[in-house]
């Protein structure tokens, strides 16, 4: 499930200085090929609409 680019991504755009990628360089190239973007049920939608709903 973490093997996807949006992962890889962040760990580069988080590195400040220097990035040291280990392990294996097929798995890196799994990781940039996979774009499959993971929904997120955080719940946010039902929390702004309960707010809204709240106010009125």
């Amino acid at each position: 499930m973490l093997l996807t680019r949006g992962v890889l991504y962040t760990a580069i755009t988080r590195a400040r200085e220097l990035l040291i990628l280990v392990g294996d360089e097929e798995v890196v190239a799994t990781m940039t090929a996979n774009d499959r973007q993971q929904r997120r049920y955080s719940g946010l939608r039902w929390r702004l609409v309960q707010m809204k709903e709240d106010s009125i």
